[in-house]
């Protein structure tokens, strides 16, 4: 016979194969490894202190709170991840349409790279710049399905974690 701890018809959420809190929790390292990395990476640009390191900042710390949330997998904290994943959607959106385009203006203007006068290699770094864009473009909308997979399985988290709680108490109270 198989004993279960959860209340009768509750099971651990699971998004395909993958159980919740350990995706949440995955998705979160990966991110602090991801931004702690962009820092490093960013001293050859020269413009790194004014666009990069704010930004990873702000994500390294959004992703400590939400792995801190997915850790203690209570129905408070899931909460104020739900919170923190949504202040990260609305990022990821102010951040695919301001980044992309100040990166590709700085390759495409040669600032971040000596001038050149030459009008072949103008037109390297346009080409330059334009693939440098559209690849910030497909990182950013990488981000935004990942801020969309992490505020679906936080949200299942939340509310499982809700549910037991009032299966808990119902069952306290008989």
């Amino acid at each position: 016979m198989e004993y279960h701890r959860e209340p009768a018809g509750t099971e651990t959420p699971k998004f395909c194969c993958f159980p919740a809190r350990l995706l949440v929790c995955i998705l979160s390292v990966i991110g602090i490894t991801h931004n702690v990395i962009s820092i490093l990476f960013s001293a050859t640009l020269e413009f790194r202190y004014q666009l990069i390191i704010p930004f990873c900042l702000t994500w390294i710390f959004l992703n400590i709170l939400l792995l801190f949330g997915a850790f203690c997998n209570n129905e408070r904290a899931l909460k104020w991840s739900l919170r923190v994943v949504i202040a990260c959607m609305i990022l990821t959106g102010l951040y695919l349409m301001v980044v992309p385009v100040m990166i590709a203006s700085f390759f495409a203007s040669g600032v971040s790279f000596s001038n050149g006068s030459d009008n072949e290699e103008r037109k390297k770094k346009f080409v330059d710049g334009l693939i440098s864009g559209y690849s910030f473009e497909l990182i950013a909308v990488v981000l935004i399905g990942a801020q969309i997979l992490k505020y679906i399985v936080v949200n299942r988290l939340w509310e499982y974690e809700s549910s037991v709680t009032v299966a808990a108490n119902r069952y306290d109270s008989v």
